[in-house]
């Protein structure tokens, strides 16, 4: 039998009650830091004893005669009962008769005037509610119905100016309550809607009422919004643990405690435990519960640890947690069978259904101020300017809503769009951006497309986005999936589970999953979740519901894996990050460093310098250990710092803990009361953390240990190393050229030098300085055909350098020169020619592939010469096209010159041109410098009159044919 305390209204006497069986009750929520309840002040002199008073009065004709006051009803001074009666307020503030919400402000409101324009604004709400934007938007974005919009805001904002709207505690309060009255310093007590919270806003946004998008407003839509939601039942009631993001409590761990109640998932509580703790706990007792959701949050950082100390692949991050809920596309997911926590793993019941390959790197949102993500932008620059990759991205990003003519229609406008959009992030002018639309269809379907966005992208909103391969026999889909920024792209193929998660349009949304084959069958006694899908088409949820249950089990890291080891090193340099910028924090708002917070910033600095060169050595970016697996460099050091990490990180996690308080930021005005209470924290909280200092010392004393004598194990074998790297050098050396011969026939080197020492200085200046090629060199275009009667490398007097194996082969000789690397499929095909029975020249696939490689990541120009002079003229032009439109590469910029001849016409139709016969004079000019030239060095005809000279310059330029 629960029990909790009332007081007396009229008394102030406090009395102990069986909770259930009470008298009815106020309960009253307000924020500390108001002092509506002042600590030390009896409760009958209380500003908040009043407020309830008038409160009793005026709504209930003073027939309620007790309320309830957290800082009165429960000892705060007392663990025990903190313990006891935390997990009572669900219930205390449900079971009161109404919750009175007591503000430090000025509500400048009556009753009177709020039910009016809450009746005047009912066809706006109404609207909201039945999506009726089409018919009724035009009467609430201009004119008298603006000014109604714009007022309820106002009257809503005057609500959010203290505390109160920013703290924990308070939304589980308002959630909780059966019945919600507001009352500030003038004690008139209000009944507001919770409609307007949540209507108005999203009214203001849609309709963009940019009168009620500025700071006045900031709170209503932060905090207010979600809150109502909330408090209006709309989705799942666990989905509340997403508000608290941007709000704060006295006591860290509250920031899970002060809302669980409202989630309708409750553990019990500690007065000893952190908020990453706490968050943990809740996380596995929610999946417990059935609570799914959780499961398929986007992921967004690597594997945090549980309240266990162990990295955990399931488990949300705790500073983003919020961030990652609202952007899951998810509400309820409801199992398909059986769910259990054990020990950190979960055993969750789902379909198999197949396996994942990811295939394209995307990128991430484009976001160049925080909060203003373009997601149009964003599509525009992930195809590229290709229209086959913008087909994959349009496809993809539709999500099975759009059908094969409209997702033409959506991948032109990406690829038509694409210089345009980098042009504007090139001069950081995204807010003037507008896209290039040819008619209404594509404005509808491109309007569209953009809405359904909306659902679509803002899982993407904290990682990097993929485009992935999900296959189950002859079924293919291509989805975008989500990673870590800091995770390399898996190399292995992944496998996809079904849990049964759909949004509400019932689109799908899988688990991607590490450590199976692909009929499923676990490699160890765990799989590993790597990422989750972006909604995914529901056209095969026939399909997938005749595929068996299976059980799946996921969770828990080794500490034996790799890949938990990056985890664990980038878990504890952010951890350190955190703690550093708390004791600056400090340091700003005192006056003097006292020696131990000295000591802490060096200690921690010192820390995370060595995990960091350690996170380096394990992505292959020091000496000792570049271009190492990361597998391999950890089975080096595993077995010394496999119990540091742990041991490091919940060093850091109760630094940070003990360090956290509600101290001024570092940017803000540092006052004499703020410089003192600082000083009075840090007396207080300095001996728990020099205890956690001399405990890091340990941790880094072993830490260092371990390292060295891993150095020292690489510097003996790197002797060892040096002698034989010299001894393959030369052999490398050797190979290397025959694979260039191999590639190409063409000496293309002589024939470049001897063209170069045989231009004129002074001539052709006038070709980079035309808009053409401007237009080309700055990539707004990729291909430049320059015609006119030019050969220099495709000589027809040698037939060799007119065979396109042999160009692309040389263009791919020459990038491999040039990057310094040849890459493995080439050394691969070299390698099975030179086999007995092997001996063709490679095929235009592998050029064209290994070319394709080499563009994904350099900017190269190839300029090929005399391309008329071949015979094989349109199939060199088709091999140049898919340079740089079939293969689509945006590095790649192409200068092709010629006569005009009617095959290359008929290849290069739609390429800029730059005619010579448009440049005569220029040319003559040229011609005249050239023949001067000559007439000056040329010991034969150096001796010949001016007269002469000048006759034969003329004469040259006039029967050049132009």
């Amino acid at each position: 039998m629960a029990t909790f305390r009332l007081i007396n209204l009229s008394t102030g006497v406090v009395t102990e009650q069986v909770l259930g069986t009470s008298p009815p009750y106020l309960a009253a929520s307000h924020a500390w830091s108001e002092q509506r309840f002042p600590l030390g002040r009896r409760f009958l002199e209380s500003p908040g004893r009043q407020a309830l008073k008038a409160v009793n009065e005026r709504r209930f004709a003073g027939t309620v005669d007790y309320c309830w006051v957290d800082t009165i009803c429960i000892n705060q001074q007392d663990d025990a009962d903190m313990n006891q009666q935390i997990p009572l307020m669900g219930r205390i503030f449900g079971d009161s008769i109404a919750v009175v919400i007591i503000l430090s402000c000025d509500l400048q409101m009556s009753q009177a005037s709020v039910d009016r324009i809450v009746e005047q604004l009912k066809p706006a709400v109404r609207m909201h509610e039945e999506e009726e934007w089409a018919e009724q938007g035009a009467i609430w974005r201009t004119g008298h119905g603006r000014k109604l919009i714009i007022k309820g805001m106002r009257g809503l904002a005057r609500l959010t100016t203290t505390p109160w709207a920013t703290r924990v505690w308070t939304l589980q309060e308002y959630i909780l309550a059966s019945q919600v009255i507001w009352t500030g310093k003038e004690l008139v007590p209000l009944v507001i809607q919770d409609i307007l919270f949540s209507a108005l806003p999203d009214i203001c946004d849609t309709l963009r009422i940019e009168e009620c998008l500025g700071d006045e407003f900031h709170r209503l839509y932060s905090y207010f919004s979600g809150m109502a939601n909330m408090r209006l039942a709309r989705g799942d009631r666990t989905r509340v643990m997403e508000l608290l993001g941007n709000r704060s409590a006295e006591l860290p761990r509250d920031e899970v405690y002060g809302i669980m109640a409202a989630s309708g998932v409750e553990i019990s509580t500690s007065t000893s435990e952190t908020n990453k703790g706490a968050w943990s706990k809740w996380f596995e007792q929610a999946v417990s519960c059935g609570h799914l959701r959780w499961l398929l949050m986007p992921v967004a950082t690597p594997a945090p640890l549980t309240h266990r100390g162990k990295p955990s692949c399931i488990l949300p991050d705790f500073d983003i947690r919020h961030k990652l809920s609202s952007s899951s596309g998810l509400d309820t997911v409801k199992p398909l069978g059986l769910v259990r926590m054990e020990e950190g793993t979960v055993i969750v019941d789902g379909r198999w259904l197949g396996v994942c390959t990811v295939k394209k790197h995307l990128g991430t949102v484009h976001e160049p101020v925080p909060n203003e993500i373009h997601r149009d932008i964003t599509l525009i620059l992930f195809s590229q300017g290709k229209s086959r990759r913008a087909r994959k991205v349009a496809s993809a990003f539709g999500g099975g809503r759009y059908n094969s003519r409209q997702i033409n229609v959506i991948a032109t406008i990406l690829q038509r769009n694409y210089r345009k959009a980098v042009r504007a992030v090139k001069l950081q002018r995204e807010r003037d951006f507008r896209l290039r639309l040819q008619n209404a269809i594509e404005d509808t379907i491109w309007g569209d497309f953009m809405q359904f966005q909306m659902g679509q992208m803002p899982g993407m909103n904290e990682g990097t986005a993929y485009l992935a391969h999900l296959r189950r026999g002859s079924i293919l889909v291509e989805a975008p999936m989500v990673l870590p920024t800091t995770q390399a792209i898996p190399s292995t193929e992944l496998g996809i589970i079904d849990l049964g998660a759909r949004t509400i349009d019932k689109r799908c949304v899988f688990m991607i999953v590490a450590g199976a084959n692909a009929d499923g069958d676990m490699r160890g006694s765990v799989l590993h979740r790597v990422a989750v899908t972006l909604p995914v088409t529901g056209d095969y949820e026939n399909h997938i519901a005749k595929l068996p249950l299976r059980s799946h089990q996921t969770g828990y890291i080794s500490l034996m894996d790799p890949l938990s080891i990056t985890a664990g090193v980038i878990a504890i340099i952010q951890t350190a990050n955190k703690a550093l910028s708390l004791c600056l924090t400090f340091r700003t708002a005192l006056k003097e460093s006292p020696s131990g917070l000295t000591r802490t910033i060096d200690e921690v600095r010192n820390l995370r310098n060595i995990f960091e060169a350690l996170q380096l050595g394990l992505d292959g970016k020091t000496d000792t250990l570049a271009g190492a697996d990361v597998g391999i460099v950890y089975e080096k050091v595993r077995g010394s710092i496999s119990g540091i990490l742990p041991h490091s990180q919940a060093i850091l996690d109760e630094l940070e803990q003990r360090l956290s308080s509600p101290l001024p930021a570092a940017s803000a005005p540092v006052s004499a009361i703020s410089r003192v209470s600082a000083a009075a924290r840090w007396y207080l909280i300095e001996p728990e953390v020099k205890s956690c200092l001399d405990r890091l010392e340990k941790c880094k004393t072993r830490l260092i240990l371990a390292l060295s004598v891993h150095q020292s194990l690489e510097a003996s074998n790197s002797r060892i190393e040096d002698k034989l790297n010299a001894m393959s050098a030369s052999k490398s050396e050797a190979e290397d050229s025959g694979i260039f011969k191999w590639l190409s026939s063409i000496t293309f080197r002589p024939s470049h030098l001897d063209t170069v020492r045989q231009h004129q200085v002074g001539t052709s200046n006038w070709v980079s300085a035309c808009n053409e090629f401007k237009k080309w060199y700055r990539g707004d275009t990729r291909l430049l055909w320059l015609n006119g009667a030019s050969y220099t490398y495709c000589d027809f007097r040698k037939s060799e350098s007119l065979e396109p194996s042999n160009i692309l082969g040389s263009i791919v000789a020459q990038c491999c020169i040039e990057t310094g690397s040849i890459p493995g499929a080439i050394r691969a095909a070299f390698k099975a020619s030179q086999s007995a029975g092997h001996e063709a020249p490679p095929s235009l696939t592998l050029l064209k592939e290994s070319l394709s490689e080499m563009l994904q990541t350099r900017k190269i120009f190839i300029l090929i010469d005399g391309l008329d002079e071949s015979r094989m003229s349109i199939e060199l032009g088709d091999i140049i096209r898919s340079i740089y439109i079939r293969d689509s590469h945006s590095h790649a910029r192409v200068l092709v010159t010629g006569r005009k001849t009617e095959s290359l016409e008929q290849v290069f139709n739609d390429a800029l041109q730059l005619q010579l016969h448009d440049h005569r004079q220029e040319i003559r000019e040229d011609i005249q410098v050239y023949v001067r030239s000559q007439l000056q060095k040329n010991r034969h005809l150096q001796w010949l009159p001016s007269e002469i000279k000048q006759h034969i310059s003329d004469a040259l330029a006039a029967d050049s044919n132009l």
